[in-house]
């Protein structure tokens, strides 16, 4: 393998962490750039389902050009008050109560734990019916941690086999 500074996705593909959130213990961290801020975009997570009780451990790129933090019980999302501009680099640590975009921290009203029922997704939101987010990613990935009672569960460096460029 051939480390690099970033792997591109053209808005299909993902990565599968095989890691399972708690939402009182987990944390993630990652630095993106997006290609374009007009669609709704998974950017990573996963969830429990779909409805207003949902279980979510994820973020999206808004249709207003903004990030929508889904780290949350029920129907609790926050909206990143800034616009987002693409080709602009996003360094966003997020966990259940705040999250931090370019040092800009929001802080967020407490939420249940639960443990996750699907795997975290990066580049896209895993659904808990064995589905993905219809949108996925659009951008470079330049890395990525997930954290689980403050220890590195997931180190997740961009490379490519060098053996077929894959």
């Amino acid at each position: 393998y051939q480390e690099v500074e970033w792997i591109g996705s053209s808005g299909t593909q993902y990565i599968d962490t095989e890691f399972y959130p708690e939402t009182i213990n987990s944390y993630y961290e990652t630095k993106i750039i997006p290609y374009h801020t007009d669609s709704t975009e998974g950017v990573f997570g996963c969830r429990n389902g779909n409805s207003s009780t949902v279980q979510s451990c994820a973020m999206f790129i808004s249709s207003a050009g903004r990030f929508r933090d889904d780290w949350y019980t029920g129907g609790a999302s926050t909206t990143y008050t800034r616009d987002i501009v693409s080709e602009n680099s996003y360094t966003i640590k997020i966990n259940r109560l705040s999250y931090i975009v370019n040092d800009n921290s929001f802080i967020k009203e407490t939420g249940d734990n639960y443990k996750m029922t699907s795997s975290f997704l990066i580049g896209t939101i895993n659904n808990n019916d064995g589905t993905v987010f219809g949108n996925c990613f659009n951008g470079k990935i330049c890395y990525g941690k997930l954290y689980n009672n403050n220890v590195l569960a997931r180190d997740l460096v961009p490379c490519y086999r060098k053996s077929d460029n894959v």
